[in-house]
């Protein structure tokens, strides 16, 4: 008997190729959303700790300028601005991409009323709300007593941005 011979593969058939290659674009479509998604939501707390810490930054400025400071956010936009002292020029800067202040019963455009931080560390009660493209929410706090800063992802908060 002769043995019979041995077919060695040195590749891949068509097949096969077109089976991995459909595999390979059900995977990527299946996390793309999920990457996308994951992106926004990195985008809506990179403005959230923004906020945060612009407003204790105004918070220790009123205290050691000994004046108060002021913050005020333009509505259904991703500006807001700073002014320190009366004689100092207002700060302006934005939010990431995608992330804007909102506010019930204001037009997109307006400035909130100011927030105020005085020197003895106080400051007037306020909260203000971020949103993204998806209509997901994160609520910035300021506490009337300590001046304190804090965040919330709940919008149920009842909203006080002026």
């Amino acid at each position: 008997m002769r043995p019979s011979p041995q077919h060695h593969r040195l590749g891949f058939t068509l097949v096969e190729l077109l089976l991995t290659l459909a595999i390979l674009v059900t995977v990527t479509a299946v996390s793309f959303p999920a990457m996308r998604r994951s992106q926004q939501d990195a985008a809506l707390r990179e403005g959230l700790d923004l906020v945060k810490s612009r407003l204790m930054q105004a918070r220790l400025a009123a205290m050691d300028l000994g004046e108060p400071t002021s913050f005020a956010v333009r509505i259904d936009h991703s500006t807001f601005r700073i002014q320190l002292e009366r004689s100092q020029p207002v700060i302006t800067e934005s939010l990431p991409d995608g992330v804007r202040f909102v506010a019930d019963g204001k037009r997109s455009g307006e400035w909130s009323l100011p927030i105020w931080f005085f020197p003895n560390g106080t400051a007037m009660d306020a909260a203000i709300m971020l949103s993204d493209d998806r209509q997901q929410t994160q609520t910035v706090v300021v506490r009337r007593l300590t001046g304190a800063v804090s965040s919330s992802a709940r919008s149920d908060i009842k909203e006080r941005v002026r």
